[in-house]
């Protein structure tokens, strides 16, 4: 049951993790795409 629980926690950060990474990935880009539009 621990190992269980452990398991489910583990992947639940991970999950959030690679969420958070791929936001502020998209959040980086689209602010770069504003930007550059702008300078064209």
């Amino acid at each position: 049951m621990k190992e269980y629980v452990l398991n489910y926690f583990a992947h639940r950060v991970t999950t959030s993790v690679i969420e958070g990474i791929n936001n502020l990935i998209k959040t980086v880009k689209r602010m770069w795409v504003y930007r550059i539009s702008e300078f064209c």
